[in-house]
């Protein structure tokens, strides 16, 4: 069985959900900051300060924003999805099942390849603890 990748099939959900959320998180501090400035006049202002202080509320907002949308776009770095695609090296094989080493790490590993001792392979997939993986020279031909 193949590990599905469900950040691509529900990526554009995420950020279906993640625009009204952030448009209104946005907006709402500007908001209260006009009620807390002008409504309640817990704040002194005169001249420009209003303005400047939206402007960097904004600036702010803005800077945030695109934080959360470039840590949403990152390809997951821990878990099952975050083993897909790195690259590893055929170590020995054991009871039935090669060993490879991918990130200074010793895993289990199936192909549908002869594989053998040095090989360098990639990772396809992951069932359960046991790595699917392609030879290296295979990567290339399947993009």
């Amino acid at each position: 069985m193949q590990q599905k990748d469900w950040t691509k099939k529900f990526g554009g959900m995420k950020i279906l959900w993640m625009i009204p959320g952030l448009t209104v998180l946005f907006f709402m501090d500007d908001f209260l900051m006009v009620i807390l400035v002008e409504k309640l006049q817990i704040f002194k202002v005169s001249g420009y300060f209003y303005d400047i202080l939206l402007a960097w509320l904004f600036i702010v907002s803005a800077v945030l924003a695109y934080a959360v949308f470039y840590t949403m776009r990152r390809k997951p770095t821990t878990g099952a999805l975050g083993m897909i695609g790195e690259k590893g090296k055929i170590l020995s094989k054991r009871g039935g099942y090669w060993q490879v080493d991918v990130r200074g790490e010793i895993w289990r590993c199936e192909s549908g390849e002869l594989l053998k001792a040095g090989d360098h392979v990639f990772v396809e997939g992951v069932e359960g603890i046991i790595l699917k993986v392609l030879k290296a020279g295979k990567q290339q031909a399947l993009k």
